[in-house]
C-alpha cells in the first residue's frame, strides 16, 4: 500500500466547455459522442470533445476506447493526455465505475490511482458503498489496504475498516495493514488507543504485531499495557516466546527507566525469587537488549553481568549494548542482527 497522499492532487478534467465550443461542434459529431458515451451529460461530452480536438486525436478512435484503455492513459507522462482520459472516463459515467474501482484497488501507481479515485467519485453516486463492499470481498492484503487508503483520501470513515484488517488472523493482511497504519494521518493518541485494544486480544500474532508497532511509534502511554501483556505470559509460558520478545523490544524502544526491574527479572531470573516465564535465551537476550536502551548505572551493571553470562546469545547482545553505550565500533553484521531481533 502506498503512502496516503494528502499533498498530491489528482488529475482533473478541464473546465466545462463554453457556448462557443458548443457552436463549434457539428451536431452529428456531438450526437455520435453522446451515443458512444452511453448518453452522458452533454457538458461532459463537450469537455471531452475539446480535449480530443486540442490533442489532435482521432475522435471516433478515442471515444470507442474501453474504460480499461482510458484508465491506462492516466499513467501517461503527458498531462494533457491524462486530462483527456479523465474527461472521457467522466463522460462515460457509471459505465466506467467498475474498471475505475478495480484500478484503485490494484494499481501500484499512486498518482494515477489518485486520479482514478477522483473520477470514480464523480461517476458513482454510491462510491462509498462500492468501496466498502469490495473491501469486504477483497482476498488480497494489498488491495484491502489500498481501499482503506481510498476511504481516507475521500474523507470517509476508515478507521473501523482498518481495525478489521489489524485484527486479521492472516500475517500478510496485518503486515500490509500496519504499513498503512503507521503512515496514516491518524493522530498518535488515537493510534495508541487502537494498539491498546489490539494488545488485549488473545491472538499471539495480533498482540506481537501491536507490540512491534507500539515500540516503533514509541507510544509511552502504552507502557502499562505492554507490562501487563508481558506479565500475563508468565502464567502461560507455552507458545509465548514471540510475545515476550516483542514486549521487551517495545519497552526498550520506548526507553522508560521504571520498567528496568521487570526487564531485570526476565534477563536474570536467578537474581530474584520470582518464578517467571521467558527463561529461553531468545527472551533473556531481548530483555537485555531493552536494558541497553535505558540509561543509568544499574543498567550498566546488568549489561556487565550479561557480558559474563554462560549463554552465547546473551553475551553477544550484552557486548553490542556495552560497545554502543561506550561509542565503540563493533561488528556491523552483529549490529544489524541485533536491530532485526
Amino acid at each position: 500500500v502506498g503512502r496516503p497522499i494528502e499533498d498530491q492532487k489528482p488529475v482533473e478534467a478541464p473546465a466545462p466547455a463554453t457556448a462557443d465550443a458548443a457552436d463549434a461542434a457539428p451536431p452529428e459529431v456531438l450526437e455520435m459522442a453522446r451515443e458512444l458515451l452511453d448518453q452522458a451529460h452533454p457538458q461532459e461530452v463537450l469537455r471531452l470533445l475539446n480535449m480530443v480536438r486540442s490533442l489532435e486525436l482521432p475522435l471516433a478512435d478515442f471515444l470507442q476506447r474501453s474504460p480499461e484503455l482510458l484508465i491506462h492513459e492516466l499513467e501517461d507522462s503527458d498531462s494533457n493526455r491524462q486530462a483527456a482520459a479523465a474527461a472521457a472516463l467522466t463522460a462515460m459515467g457509471k459505465r466506467a465505475a467498475p474498471a475505475l474501482l478495480k484500478y484503485v484497488s490494484t494499481s501500484d501507481n499512486v498518482r494515477s490511482r489518485s486520479a482514478a479515485l477522483f473520477v470514480f467519485r464523480r461517476v458513482a453516486n454510491d462510491f462509498d458503498v462500492l468501496i466498502r463492499r469490495r473491501l469486504v470481498e477483497s482476498p488480497a492484503p494489498e488491495e484491502s489496504c489500498r481501499l482503506v487508503a481510498a476511504l481516507e483520501q475521500l474523507g470517509l470513515p476508515w478507521i473501523e475498516s482498518l481495525n478489521v484488517l489489524l485484527h486479521s488472523a492472516s500475517p500478510d493482511v496485518r503486515r500490509q495493514a500496519y504499513s498503512f497504519f503507521q503512515k496514516s494521518t491518524m493522530p498518535k493518541l488515537e493510534k495508541g488507543l487502537t494498539l491498546n485494544d489490539l494488545l488485549q486480544t488473545d491472538h499471539p500474532g495480533v498482540v506481537a504485531d501491536a507490540l512491534r508497532a507500539a515500540g516503533s511509534l514509541r507510544i509511552d502511554q502504552l507502557i502499562s499495557t505492554i507490562t501487563w501483556v508481558l506479565k500475563r505470559t508468565f502464567d502461560k509460558p507455552e507458545n509465548t516466546i514471540l510475545v515476550q520478545r516483542e514486549a521487551c523490544y517495545a519497552l526498550g524502544r520506548i526507553g522508560e527507566a521504571h520498567v528496568l526491574p521487570l526487564l531485570k527479572t526476565i534477563a536474570f531470573p536467578s537474581l530474584t525469587q520470582k518464578v517467571v516465564g521467558g527463561r529461553e535465551p531468545e527472551v533473556r537476550s531481548a530483555a537485555l537488549w531493552a536494558i541497553g536502551r535505558i540509561p543509568g548505572v544499574e543498567a550498566d551493571e546488568l549489561l556487565d553481568r550479561g557480558n559474563l553470562d554462560k549463554d552465547p546469545l546473551v553475551r553477544a547482545v550484552a557486548k553490542v549494548a556495552i560497545d554502543t553505550r561506550n561509542s565503540v565500533t563493533t561488528d556491523p553484521d552483529l549490529m544489524a542482527q541485533m536491530e532485526l531481533l
